[in-house]
């Protein structure tokens, strides 16, 4: 397996954090544009074009401003790249993973089914885990910290890509 997205899944178990990702500039750009890209088309899917290029433009600098501002305050830029690394391509990994229930939800209609309603839901919670997890190492917070974050920016996030 690529060493690489091994280290991506890592992150998403729970088994790694952001400093286990090489601090690249390389790594994070491509990362975010992997994000933007994979993010795009997982939204292009359930929404017309203008909607969905906003909305993820919108998530993608809310994400880079959510890792870098309290990391530059915190005077720990040098951590920037690889918290951005890690958000950005656990974002791919999990944008991926939700491609064929979103396929299922276009296909019937817009309408989920409770198990897929379950299935996406929790998805969607494991995601927010692996960010306020992301969110702690890169910081120094407590788990609940880095999660409380994370649901702050889903709802954050929800009210202004809308």
């Amino acid at each position: 397996m690529n060493p690489l997205l091994k280290a991506f899944i890592d992150l998403c178990l729970f088994r790694s954090g952001p400093q286990d990702l090489p601090s690249s500039s390389w790594l994070r750009n491509a990362s975010l544009a992997g994000y933007f890209l994979v993010s795009f088309g997982l939204s292009l899917s359930i929404e017309p074009f203008a909607p969905a290029i906003k909305a993820v433009a919108l998530d993608t600098v809310f994400l880079l401003l959510l890792a870098a501002v309290p990391l530059i305050l915190l005077k720990k830029p040098e951590r920037i790249n690889q918290t951005l690394s890690a958000i950005y391509g656990c974002g791919i990994l999990f944008n991926l993973a939700l491609a064929p229930f979103a396929v299922m939800y276009v296909l019937g209609g817009n309408q989920a089914d409770p198990l897929l309603a379950t299935v996406i839901t929790m998805v969607g919670l494991w995601n927010l885990g692996v960010l306020g997890n992301i969110i702690r190492y890169a910081l120094n917070l407590p788990l609940i910290a880095g999660i409380t974050i994370a649901i702050t920016y889903l709802a954050i996030s929800s009210q202004i890509t809308l």
